[in-house]
Order: structure tokens, then sequence, then C-alpha cells
């Protein structure tokens, strides 16, 4: 196998398309699952368990890729400022429930978390992509966008 260099990010993501495919191709019509457990089962000396054991970290790495580049993918549907009345955080007049993806300008740059809300605290805090969860009054009148 030749190494190409990839210079732009179009060319990455073209990369990663398709290994994201080739992967579908060995998973097959079996499913995730069943297929890292048929691979894990065909293992049978020390040096086949490793090699199965570091293919189903890669394929989980690749369902993970695979989630956000369909994220990714996405058209914006909505823009506009975030803003927390009464514990609740709303994107221009839609209001945001638990479990909504956001991307909210910080630092001038978009970062994204997903909403989390506790009605019996009357609060919604936000999970970052760092696993970090922070009040969402640290956003408040921020530029806002949903996918």
């Amino acid at each position: 196998m030749s190494a190409e260099r990839i210079s732009t990010m179009d060319e990455m993501l073209h990369s990663i398309n398709h290994f994201i495919k080739a992967s579908k191709k060995f998973i097959g019509d079996k499913g995730y699952d069943e297929k890292l457990t048929e691979v894990m089962l065909k293992a049978s000396d020390p040096d086949d368990i490793f090699s199965a054991e570091q293919l189903v970290r890669i394929l989980s790495v690749v369902d993970n890729l695979t989630v956000l580049l369909e994220y990714l993918n996405k058209p914006i549907q909505l823009k506009g400022k975030l803003r927390v009345l009464k514990g609740d955080l709303w994107l221009d007049e839609r209001k945001l429930k638990s479990g909504d993806k956001i991307e909210y300008m910080k630092d001038g740059r978009w970062k994204m978390a997903v909403i989390k809300s506790d009605s019996e605290k009357n609060e919604t805090m936000l999970l970052d992509e760092d696993g970090k969860i922070s009040d969402a009054h640290t956003i408040n009148h921020s530029d806002g966008r949903m996918r």
C-alpha cells in the first residue's frame, strides 16, 4: 500500500468516507455487534486474539466517525441567538429540549453541545464535545445554530 499525501480537508473527508465504506463491506449484513462477536470467536491464538481486539477498537472508531460525519453533513436548519428564560434554553423562538444538539459561538469558534434538562431543578445544562457539563447561562446571548 502506498501512502498518498492528503493536503485538503475535502481529500481527508473523502478518504474517511472511503474507509467507512470498506468497513461497512467487511461488516456486511450481519451488523456491527454480530460481526465483532464473530471476529473474536474465530481468534484462536494470542496473535489472532490481539489482532481481533485491535480490529474491534478500529471498528468502534469507524462507528464514531460515521456518526460524526452524518452530523457534519446535515444542513443547518436554524440560526439565531441563544437565551435562557426561566431555566429553559431557547434558540430564537424555539425552546430547546433535552437531547437536542446545538452549536454555539464561543471565543470566535463554533462549539457543539447536547442539551440536558433537569425539570426538578428547573435548569438546563450543556454537555459539550469534551464531556464537560456547564450551565446554559454560560452561552446566554451567544450565536447558535442547529442542524
